[in-house]
């Protein structure tokens, strides 16, 4: 956050340009537009929302694990 904030402040008030913040600060040319548009990280946002894959199958499984509850412990399936 310090490192953002002290690089938007001197590109803002003119003390240095995006280029000098890139070579000075060793990083990619993007970053300080990023840095700029941002008053705070926007941190990490996901494309695509998270699917759930196990709930079709959830059925599926606990049948299987409640016909494996008699057999022996060595012989079951487990999680």
């Amino acid at each position: 956050m310090e490192f953002g904030s002290e690089i938007r402040r001197r590109v803002l008030t003119g003390e240095m340009s995006k280029r000098e913040a890139c070579q000075e600060s060793e990083i990619h040319g993007k970053t300080p537009v990023k840095i700029l548009t941002h008053e705070e990280p926007p941190g990490y946002r996901r494309t695509h929302p998270q699917q759930r894959t196990i709930e079709p199958m959830r059925p599926v499984i606990r049948q299987i694990l409640d016909a494996d509850a008699p057999a022996p412990r060595k012989q079951r399936h487990t999680a």
